[in-house]
């Protein structure tokens, strides 16, 4: 398996497990963590290495879901309050979910393939 492979596929589970959080913790529960800058921040975080990871990957298809999950890291870390109002003002947590699920399951098909 390649590195390119393997990184799809822990993106993938990545977002499965946090779209399973936005469906089934309770909504208090996630918008007390969710709406700390502190928490975001390190979510931020998160996101920057992994996409990071992505865009030093071979691989076209992990580079550009790198890039996605670098500026998503991004804005979520150096502009952590903008980020909690759009995503309150947005939507509900539960379509984000949605929208993280579809994306685990497009990318788990990239890998594969």
């Amino acid at each position: 398996m390649s590195d390119s492979v393997f990184y799809l596929i822990f993106v993938s589970l990545f977002l499965f497990g946090s779209s399973g959080y936005h469906f089934f913790a309770n909504a208090r529960c996630i918008d007390e963590f969710l709406g700390r800058e502190r928490n975001i921040r390190i979510i931020g975080m998160f996101l920057l290495v992994v996409g990071g990871a992505g865009i030093l990957l071979k691989g076209r298809t992990s580079e550009i879901i790198g890039v996605f999950f670098f500026l998503s890291g991004f804005w979520r870390f150096f502009f952590p309050k903008s980020s909690i109002t759009f995503q309150k003002k947005a939507y509900p947590r539960w379509v984000h979910g949605i929208i993280m699920s579809i994306a685990g399951i497009l990318i788990l098909l990239l890998a594969v393939t």
